[in-house]
């Protein structure tokens, strides 16, 4: 059994999201096709490829939109990528992990001592990792399970809070005005012509 080369994801909302490498060529993206697809925005359909043989890990960049990096620099072509070294795909950064290699020199230890010691507190400490291929998905923020609610915004002025006090409408509805003017005109045409009779009577 050897020691295990992962992929840990450590921007928020990945995590601890973590997979096995394997030896071989992963690509690595956002489409479902992928190896190791990330849900991200700023990852590229195909954005890059990983080669891995033991702990040696190379970066190859597929071209995409937003860029590979190794501890800052941006990849060109491909390039080795070092154990705990920030790998940032777009704005998604992760690292490579595995054991420490540690040379034993004394002859008093056995090969299973060594390996326990190297592999022990690694597998200890980390969850096991995903086999690939792998989705990785960013964790939803705890605030989305109780969403704010934002009620419409009002037109009408808002009420000054003093007590006693009552708020007053700022006037009549257009429909209300039109129907005082209305009772207003029939009024004056019954009064014109209520005196009008009234003269022709006594004429």
């Amino acid at each position: 059994m050897t020691p295990t080369t992962r992929l840990i994801l450590t921007s928020t909302g990945f995590e601890s999201q973590s997979c096995g490498l394997p030896n071989g060529t992963h690509r690595v993206g956002r489409a479902p096709q992928n190896d190791i697809v990330i849900q991200d925005e700023s990852i590229s359909a195909e954005h890059c490829e990983l080669l891995v043989h033991g702990v040696e890990v190379i970066v190859r960049e597929l071209g995409s939109r937003n860029g590979t990096f190794v501890n800052g620099v941006q990849v060109k072509a491909q390039s080795g990528v070092l154990r705990r070294q920030v790998l940032r795909l777009g704005r998604v950064e992760a690292t490579i992990e595995y054991p420490e290699i540690v040379e034993e020199s004394s002859t008093d230890n056995t090969a299973v001592f060594t390996y326990r010691k190297v592999v022990g507190p690694l597998a200890e400490s980390e969850p096991a990792p995903a086999s690939l291929p792998v989705v990785f998905q960013p964790r939803a923020p705890a605030s989305a399970s109780d969403p704010t609610i934002t009620l419409p915004r009002s037109s009408a002025p808002a009420a000054s809070g003093l007590p006693g006090r009552v708020p007053v409408p700022a006037g009549p509805p257009a429909n209300g005005s039109r129907w005082v003017w209305v009772l207003m005109t029939v009024l004056i045409v019954g009064m014109a012509v209520l005196g009008a009779g009234i003269l022709l009577s006594r004429n």
